[in-house]
This record gives structure tokens, sequence and C-alpha cells, in this order.
């Protein structure tokens, strides 16, 4: 009984901005009819919606080490979009962890449920350092030896398994029977985000050289250690921000193995510049295997690190606000087209994505690659 009430006991946090509609967008023929799609401009959804904050009881689970581990999530339920509603998973970036749940990138899912998605934001909590100690024990290695980088990569995956499960049991309560499309999920990641967003996607990662893109430690970087965590449930992935080979325990081998569609961004200064860091996030896109796969580079220096996870805050120490919430708008595009696509099989997602438009948008400042 406890679970079960655990299961229901939802709360209303806030409701987002959106006129309810389902209009199609400007020069789409909207008559069902087999003629390609216009494509102009940036993607526009088929409708935007008004949406609620829900925060479900936090999950607990019991992790490697035997100890219970939680994971906050909260629920973007738009309240007019045809049902049921393909979902998309969003995780943060970030060392430091999240405990709350409605700051685990709020821009975006706010984004994704105006445009009819059923959007769960997820909070990945930090270990302490007593935690951290005894995972590592766990699993066989000497943290003295470098960085451990099962501090912020191990827990990711795993947090999303639990995630999937639970929505599954949510999926037969009356406040969401109906609402979620659990043939259709999609997951956008920023940052250590996209690491485990590319994990899901078959990516495979070394976890025992898990150090930051040019750094070093002392465990080698062997292919033979290379660990999938591929994630059957989730159809399409977004990274921002990625890790490329010699980042974070990605290796080039770790990339053939993603079979799903991907869409990557990043941007003139997304990280080190002087290490190269933002070539680095590139590097990875020719290593996938072609089909649908997709790379946006926003090429401005008002392209940082927090742009690609939907703040403003420090693009605007370099652009200008209109210039940093334009080149937003061109990432969450792509981002819908892309999901669009993807999840809903929308002629005018795909289209959009087998176009230039968004290079035309932004006037050649953005680039885009497809395989």
């Amino acid at each position: 009984m406890r679970i079960a009430m655990a299961l229901l006991a939802f709360s209303l946090v806030g409701a987002g901005c959106g006129d309810d509609g389902n209009d199609a967008a400007p020069g789409v023929d909207a008559s069902g009819g087999t003629d390609a799609p216009a494509v102009t401009g940036l993607y526009e959804a088929a409708g935007s919606y008004e949406y609620d904050v829900r925060v479900p009881a936090p999950l607990t689970y019991i992790d490697v080490t035997g100890a219970p581990r939680d994971v906050p999530f909260a629920l973007y339920v738009p309240r007019t979009a045809p049902r049921p509603m393909p979902i998309v998973l969003v995780s943060h970036g970030g060392s430091d962890g999240k405990t709350n749940a409605l700051t685990s990138l709020p821009e975006w899912a706010e984004m994704f449920a105006r445009a009819g998605f059923l959007t769960v934001a997820i909070a990945h909590g930090a270990r302490s350092a007593a935690s951290y100690t005894a995972l590592c024990a766990q699993v066989g290695y000497d943290p003295a030896l470098s960085e451990c980088g099962f501090k912020i990569n191990w827990d990711r995956p795993h947090d999303v398994t639990h995630v999937l499960d639970r929505l599954e049991q949510l999926a037969t309560t009356p406040q969401l029977q109906g609402m979620l499309d659990l043939d259709h999920i999609g997951y956008l990641g920023h940052s250590a985000g996209a690491g485990a967003a590319m994990m899901a996607a078959g990516a495979r990662r070394n976890y025992y050289c898990s150090w930051p893109f040019a750094a070093s430690g002392a465990a080698p970087c062997d292919a033979a250690m290379l660990v999938s965590r591929r994630q059957t449930r989730i159809d399409a992935v977004v990274a921002m921000s990625p890790q490329g080979p010699l980042s974070d325990g990605f290796m080039s081998e770790s990339f053939p193995t993603v079979e799903i569609p991907v869409l990557a961004a990043t941007g003139q200064r997304d990280g080190n510049v002087a290490d190269g860091e933002p070539a680095n996030r590139t590097s990875l896109f020719p290593l996938l295997p072609a089909g649908g796969k997709y790379l946006l580079y926003v090429d401005d220096p008002g392209a940082v690190h927090t742009l690609f996870g939907g703040e403003l805050a420090s693009c605007t120490a370099t652009a200008s606000g209109v210039r940093c919430q334009e080149m937003r708008s061109w990432l969450f595009s792509a981002a819908t087209a892309f999901f669009d696509a993807e999840l809903r099989e929308r002629a005018e997602g795909r289209a959009w994505l087998a176009s230039d438009a968004i290079v035309d948008a932004s006037q050649g400042t953005a680039t885009w690659t497809r395989r």
C-alpha cells in the first residue's frame, strides 16, 4: 500500500504558458496530402500547449554497493496534446550533481512540454566521499590511480533505467493512464548528461580511464575494457556538448555501436578552446554509423558550454541577450524537429532535418551535417 500511495503522490508545482491548439506550421500542408512540406526558417512544432509540472514521490533503488540511492524526477505534462504523448527524458550536466529535478535543464523541459512531449527531468545526485570510495572498491578500482570516473558516469545510466521502470508503473495510475507513449522515448542530455545519453544510445565507455578531456591519469585506456549500457527503451538521443574520443572514458571504438538516431550539438566556445575541447566534441560524429545522425555546430563566440544546456547567462557575457536567445532558438528548433521526426514520424520534421533551413536561418553561423 505504501508503494502504491507513493506512485500516486503527485504534487502540482506550476504551469507553463502556451496557446492550446494543433495548428500546422506556416508553409505546411495540413490536409494530409503527400506533397513534401515546404521547409523555410526555423522548425515549428505542430502545436503549442500549456503544461503542468508534477513531482512524483522520489524513487529509491539499491545500487551496486548495497546502499539506497534516491533519484528525484519531475514530469512536465502537456494539458491538451494528443494522447498518448511521446516521452523525452532530460539529464543535466555537472560533476556536483543535483537533488532538485526542477533545476535539471528547466529551459529544455519547458520547451519540449510546450511542443507536446511529456518531459521527464531527472536529478542525478552526487556521491559523498565515503560512497565514492565504496563504489570504487566494489568494482575493484583503486581511486588513487587517477580520478575515479565512476563519480559522475557510473550512476546516470542506472538512474535512467530505474526512471524508465517507474514510468512504466506510473503509466497505470489514474493520473497518467493513457498519457505516456512508452513505445516512443527520446533522451536529451547536456555535458555529463550527454555522455549518459550516448551510453543509452549504445556508445561504450571505459570507466577506468574516465578523466576529463586533456587531463591525464595512470590508468591505461584499453578498448577491451569498454562497457555497454545500451538502453533499448530509448529510441533517439540528443547529445548537447557531447564528449568525443579520449574524453571521460570514451574512445574511438566507443561510437560505431550507436545504431539509433542521434543529434549532437556544440559550438565555438563549448569548453576549453586552448585544449581543443570544442573540436573534440565534433570528432565523435564521423565515428557514428551513417543513418539518422545529425551534427549542429554554432560558430559564434557566444556559443559557450552552458548555452547548450539552455541557459543564457554566460552567453550574454560575450554576446547580446537577443543574439543568445536567437542561438538558443536554433538548438530548440533542431531538437524539436529531430524528436518530431523520430518519435512522431512527422513528415515536417523529417523534411526539416533533410534541409539546410538552419543554415539559412542563422545566415551561415550554424552548420548542419547529416550522415
